[in-house]
């Protein structure tokens, strides 16, 4: 657990007392409490933050793959093209991602946004989407299948338990920012 945090939404004692009911959980009635972390795909085992767009990787809808943003989550799921605010469509080269593969969204993949206004909205990437690619605003999480369906996972992110968890862990006065390891660490019931 990230350690000497001063910031009092961190301490909050109405998300204390419900961590504490979920720790306390564990194990009884054969309910189980598990980390993110520990549902992530073995292979990639961390949450990733996507890149920041690079105007000298900039692609076209010929040579390149779709760059998601924060703007294109919505409570809605993860959606390109009309009403999507000024979305033009960005595009980072296809050459560039297939050699940077951890900056590839995959299906089943989720996406969580970690910075600005919006923090800890998520999605869930579908075959439709595909290929993209994913701003620096946003973190990745690759869950293991044969663990847990990413669907679970998505809606335990955008429930009250999840967004509560994540409120706890955003840091920052002006520019707020949720770190990955954080996103790691939220804890789930099964």
């Amino acid at each position: 657990e990230i350690k000497n945090r001063l910031d009092p939404r961190h301490y909050d004692p109405e998300i204390e007392k419900v961590l504490n009911k979920i720790k306390n959980l564990n194990g009884k009635n054969k309910i189980k409490v598990f980390k993110l972390k520990d549902l992530l795909d073995l292979k990639d085992n961390r949450v990733q933050k996507g890149k920041a767009f690079d105007e000298q990787l900039q692609g076209d809808a010929s040579n390149g793959v779709s760059f998601l943003e924060i703007k294109n989550i919505t409570k809605d799921g993860v959606i390109f093209g009309e009403g999507v605010g000024s979305m033009e469509d960005k595009y980072i080269l296809k050459s560039w991602i297939e050699e940077n593969k951890k900056y590839q969204l995959l299906e089943d993949d989720i996406v969580v946004a970690i910075t600005g206004a919006t923090i800890g909205k998520s999605g869930l990437i579908t075959k439709q989407l595909m290929p993209l690619s994913f701003s620096g605003d946003i973190a990745r999480l690759r869950i293991n299948k044969k663990l847990c369906d990413p669907l679970y996972i998505d809606s335990f992110l955008q429930s009250e338990l999840g967004q509560m968890q994540i409120y706890k862990w955003i840091n920052g006065a002006t520019n707020l920012h949720l770190a990955t390891e954080a996103i790691e660490a939220l804890k789930k019931i099964s």
